[in-house]
């Protein structure tokens, strides 16, 4: 496969065409902050990459695969919600989140835990490649839209990790002085089913 060919694929995973590849053939760092000091406007468009991830069908798994839950944050939010005790969900055969409300979705293995793994991970990712043209450089300093695509950045990224922790931490009350979930904030590939 080719260089480009692997990258299409891999944009085509994380649901984005706007997440650039820095250090390979694609946009450097440099390029898009050149860009980005002579357009202030255009960092809005990796920002809007986003926030579209969010509720993007098959954000996770593709289109190939297939699979019902996968369409973003709002499926995130059926499960967990299917987790808590105020929830009804009967098991009529068609309930694509009757497994959250048992929680059965617990297992390693299972598709809801995967789902909410990856997307937040892809989601982090993607404010990464937002963040990265801006690696050492005091963020006072750069423009009114820049700043304001740094802020968006480095918020959406804190909310995942947040969506991240009830799941994926140990128990608070045994490992307080322990780390709660891995927090990337370098360049990173997004998860997929074929990069797993």
């Amino acid at each position: 496969m080719s260089c480009r060919a692997r990258e299409n694929a891999r944009q085509a995973d994380c649901g984005s065409t706007l997440a650039p590849v820095y250090g390979g053939f694609g946009i450097t760092s440099d390029q898009v902050q050149n860009t980005t000091s002579a357009i202030p406007d255009r960092s809005e468009a990796d920002v809007a990459g986003i926030y579209s991830y969010a509720g993007q069908p098959f954000a996770v798994l593709g289109a190939s695969q297939g699979a019902h839950n996968d369409f973003g944050y709002p499926s995130i939010c059926m499960a967990q919600d299917s987790n808590g005790p105020d929830m009804v969900c009967s098991n009529s055969g068609y309930n694509w989140f009757s497994v959250s409300y048992d929680y059965s979705d617990r297992q390693y293995n299972y598709i809801v835990c995967y789902l909410r793994y990856s997307f937040f991970y892809n989601q982090i990712k993607l404010c990464n490649d937002v963040l990265a043209p801006f690696a050492g450089m005091d963020y006072s300093a750069q423009a009114a839209e820049s700043r304001h695509a740094i802020g968006q950045a480095l918020a959406v990224r804190a909310f995942d990790y947040l969506g991240l922790a009830p799941y994926y931490q140990f128990r608070y009350a045994d490992s307080k002085d322990l780390p709660c979930v891995r927090v990337i904030t370098i360049i990173m590939q997004c998860l997929s089913r074929t990069s797993l």
